[in-house]
């Protein structure tokens, strides 16, 4: 059966969200800047160090205190077999931070459990981890130096999550149908293809269910997130099974105030929210 959808609601590393944060790297490669790993374009951008052997930061100041509760990394990330550690910080690290995430080798087979030290690994290569709730100001992801190692992260997912208490089914459009690719021809004739696409969509009833379940999520995310502006989330879907798991945005941009609440529905407020799922197909 399957598990319960989580919800990643918000991303403290994208200044789309939060103007106010700061993203830096400690290296950048000439072309592969930090801001490629919010710029939400999956595996097709990158940022990556620009030495190897040489310890990697990736820091986030979230400029307040936040609260995190799951962590989520792109496909097509290097770190496979690779040790790294995601640590707080209440001071910018000026004394020992807290370690959050001990990853001793970072698991490269499809599998695995949310909840479990290795977290899950996607069948497409994206893995995530839920862990006790922390809060930070500053937040960081540190890879160890390896000799003739350079790291490289395609796309960062840090924040709160939750998870619903029942799962649902996902309206997907007909597989084949909904392939596409994008054709340029150059004046000599030359064509060039893009990746073939499966830009499926579809629509999702969402329902709290409890009390608290809708003061501490539902709230604050439809009623209080979308007074200021539009803010669109990660849905994963059955992350326990591998073979199955994807991870679709929600309210995408362009269809973020799509959704429609009922606000009189018995007994808490229920969402229908549009979804996209932007997923390459794998060659």
């Amino acid at each position: 059966m399957a598990r319960p959808p989580v919800i990643l609601v918000e991303n403290h590393p994208d200044r789309g969200y939060y103007p106010g944060h700061n993203l830096v790297a400690s290296s950048e490669a000439p072309g592969f800047p930090v801001q490629r790993l919010t710029d939400g374009r999956r595996d097709e951008t990158r940022c990556r160090a620009n030495a190897a052997n040489v310890e990697w930061l990736v820091t986030w100041d979230c400029a307040v205190v936040r609260l995190a509760s799951a962590l989520f990394l792109e496909r097509g990330h290097n770190l496979g077999g690779k040790a790294w550690l995601l640590e707080g910080s209440s001071d910018n690290f000026a004394t020992t931070p807290e370690t959050v995430v001990n990853m001793a080798a970072h698991p490269t087979v499809p599998g695995g459990r949310l909840e479990e030290a290795l977290g899950a690994v996607a069948l497409d290569g994206s893995w995530g981890i839920l862990y006790a709730p922390k809060a930070f100001r500053w937040w960081r992801i540190r890879v160890p130096a390896v000799s003739a190692y350079t790291p490289e992260l395609t796309g960062i997912h840090s924040g709160r999550h939750f998870q619903l208490l029942k799962s649902v089914p996902m309206p997907y459009a007909d597989y084949d149908s909904a392939r596409f690719t994008t054709e340029l021809e150059s004046v000599a004739g030359r064509i060039g293809r893009s990746r073939t696409y499966r830009r499926r969509q579809g629509s999702l009833v969402i329902r709290a269910g409890s009390e608290a379940e809708y003061a501490d999520n539902f709230k604050p995310w439809f009623e209080d997130g979308y007074r200021d502006g539009p803010l669109p989330a990660w849905f994963v879907l059955d992350p326990d099974v591998p073979a199955e798991t994807t991870m679709n945005v929600i309210c995408p941009n362009g269809a973020t105030f799509a959704f429609a609440q009922d606000e009189g529905a018995w007994p808490f407020p229920t969402a229908t929210v549009p979804f996209i799922e932007n997923t390459p197909e794998l060659t």
